[in-house]
């Protein structure tokens, strides 16, 4: 309606700002150009069939088995004449600024952490899996005797039989009146709180499933102190355990950003960091950070709110955690107080992870910045990194490679360093069409419990700490590289790899 609206304005000119003209296909690119010139750019059809990419993926699947003959046959020289076609039509219609065209920031570099499921977040992916399987029967089997495990600990030893006195239709025997009524309360109490809970969109269930089991339950009540359970049993927290100390040991004095898509997994990060459990044997005094002051902002934060949360995070040096809804938080905020992003998870269209890390890496940052991006192996989160690269593949053939800065400096420069680059990254996009990454499904193994890795746990070595956490310059140079044979839980990504196919290598190979 609102578009309709504008288009109906007669008006002599039309300008429009965004800094996302393409984040997902090349309908949101057509319909900006349309609004701007509906003569010119009057039917998506014809535009699409001009610049269809995809074509060379249905091409290359129809041809499998002729791989190589249709490699000849369509050749990189006709890919390339096509993007170049593509940008020559849209170059008097763009004008693009970089935050580099206007003055240098400070560098930044970026990791994928790894870790594997822990064994209670494998059991439930498993089962999500299976159609057939009761999911929500399995999750009150699973959430009830931790319940009672963490809280009524003196009722612990009943449960087994309860539990089969209540599949079987057993007699109570061994177990008394006042016992059975206690554990029917706690029963009811768990069954009522996954019943409330909306678990009919698989994606959905399996991307919470990666960030935690708790999504569905947390077993522990308020009164009751927090176990290590919390971490053991979700393999992100595992790998937070040992990035977090790290960076507040080496950086006392900086910040961090944590963002996530759920705010279940934003209120589990909260109580992760306000109650975190100390266990002697996984925490010593040294390395112990923990509790650790938080602020946090989510879509239903009010204004005061999010100003009081915000200006308590730049000010106050005890808070040291801004935990952030990364849809709801990541436009419009100036957040240079951090040097260090993490994304709990990544968000399906690339661009609005892209926003969530411009709040620490823009105008205003005066120190190097560190990114990080926690995923599971063997889960959805390949699948969904898949889609992320094959956005960014689009977005980086039609949009960087375009050079919409009002100059042709890829064209008439004779710079032979700047035509080899474009050559390079051009080619590795146009080759991502040429293969059948991208291709897959929602996941790639059907049970990652049984998944052969080389991760032995989910904690980082001194090696992979001193990695990710180094400002040392060198580290952000581009020719940089890291020993990803024995640096397992890691993968640092390229500034120069507009996809970040690199991130997927002997991940899903």
């Amino acid at each position: 309606m609102l578009f309709t609206k504008l288009k109906a304005l007669d008006v002599s000119n039309r300008i429009l700002l965004t800094g996302t003209p393409l984040q997902n296909n090349l309908a949101e690119l057509w319909s900006l150009l349309n609004f701007i010139l509906p003569d010119v750019f009057h039917d998506f059809a014809t535009f699409q069939s001009y610049f269809n990419f995809s074509e060379f993926e249905s091409l290359v699947e129809e041809n499998d088995e002729k791989n190589s003959e249709f490699n000849s046959l369509v050749s990189m020289e006709v890919r390339k004449a096509l993007v170049n076609n593509l940008h020559t039509i849209l170059k008097p219609f763009i004008l693009r600024r970089l935050k580099n065209d206007v003055l240098t920031l400070p560098p930044k570099r970026e990791y994928i952490i790894y870790s594997n499921l822990s064994p209670l977040q494998s059991f439930l992916y498993s089962t999500m899996l299976h159609p057939e399987s009761d999911f929500r029967s399995t999750l009150l089997k699973t959430f009830f005797p931790l319940y009672v495990k963490y809280n009524f600990p003196d009722l612990e030893k009943y449960v087994d039989q309860y539990l089969e006195m209540k599949e079987l239709t057993k007699s109570k025997k061994g177990l008394t009146q006042k016992t059975v009524q206690a554990l029917d309360l706690h029963y009811e109490f768990v069954n009522s709180q996954i019943k409330s809970k909306r678990i009919s969109n698989p994606l959905m269930q399996l991307r919470q499933l990666c960030d935690s089991p708790y999504h569905y339950f947390f077993p522990w009540n308020d009164e009751t102190q927090i176990t290590s359970d919390l971490v053991l049993n979700t393999a992100k927290l595992q790998s937070l355990d040992s990035l977090i100390p790290a960076l507040i040991h080496k950086y006392p004095k900086e910040k961090i950003l944590i963002f996530s898509q759920f705010k279940s997994t934003l209120d589990l990060l909260q109580t992760y960091f306000n109650e975190h459990p100390s266990d002697d044997k996984l925490y010593s005094s040294e390395t112990n950070v923990f509790p650790l002051k938080t602020c946090v902002l989510t879509g239903s934060s009010s204004k005061e709110e999010r100003d009081d949360a915000i200006s308590t995070f730049e000010t106050d040096p005890d808070y040291k955690i801004f935990l952030l809804s990364t849809r709801a938080a990541n436009l419009g905020l100036n957040l240079t107080a951090a040097t260090t992003v993490i994304l709990y998870d990544s968000d399906l269209n690339p661009m609005v992870d892209l926003q969530a890390i411009a709040r620490v890496h823009r105008i205003g940052q005066t120190k190097p910045c560190l990114v990080y991006r926690l995923a599971t192996l063997a889960t959805v989160e390949d699948a969904i990194w898949e889609r992320v690269i094959k956005k960014r593949v689009l977005e980086g053939i039609v949009i960087e490679l375009g050079e919409f800065n009002g100059s042709d400096q890829w064209v008439s420069s004779d710079n032979k360093k700047v035509k080899l680059k474009k050559e390079s990254v051009l080619s590795s996009l146009l080759n991502f069409y040429s293969s059948k990454r991208g291709k897959s499904g929602l996941n790639h193994y059907t049970d990652p419990s049984q998944l052969v890795t080389t991760l032995k746990s989910n904690s980082l070595t001194p090696e992979e700490i001193e990695e990710v956490t180094s400002h040392a310059m060198e580290k952000y140079e581009e020719e940089h590289r890291i020993n990803e044979s024995k640096l397992t839980h890691i993968k640092l990504l390229s500034e120069s790899d507009v996809t970040g196919q690199s991130a997927l290598d002997d991940v899903i190979s």
